[in-house]
């Protein structure tokens, strides 16, 4: 089974990058589609809504990649390299994704 610790150490390292993560997204938006998000009818706010919350139930797959990797020998090599090119392969997943759904909710407006 896997450890308390490992279990809190995932929680509160992945929280408090979610934080960055956002900041990052919302600054993507606002920096590649912020005129035209002005534009959007109020019937497509709930799509907007729904794709920043699909963004970070995407990021939770960190967690049990996480937890699983810090109970193996590869435990210090994850912490130093793994974690911070998970965050990465995360957000540029994210950021992909986030671009492609705004420019296809966006086209025509």
């Amino acid at each position: 089974m896997f450890s308390r610790e490992a279990i809190v150490t995932a929680l509160d390292l992945w929280e408090r990058a979610r934080v960055l993560f956002n900041v990052i997204l919302l600054a993507y938006v606002l920096a590649r589609f912020g005129g035209a998000l002005l534009a959007i009818p109020h019937s497509l706010w709930p799509e907007i809504i729904a794709l920043a919350a699909a963004a970070n139930i995407i990021y939770c797959i960190a967690y049990p990649i996480d937890i699983v990797t810090q109970s193996t020998n590869y435990r210090h090599m994850w912490q130093t390299v793994g974690r911070p090119a998970l965050w990465i392969v995360l957000l540029v997943l994210n950021l992909a994704l986030v671009h492609i759904a705004l420019a296809h909710m966006l086209r025509g407006l």
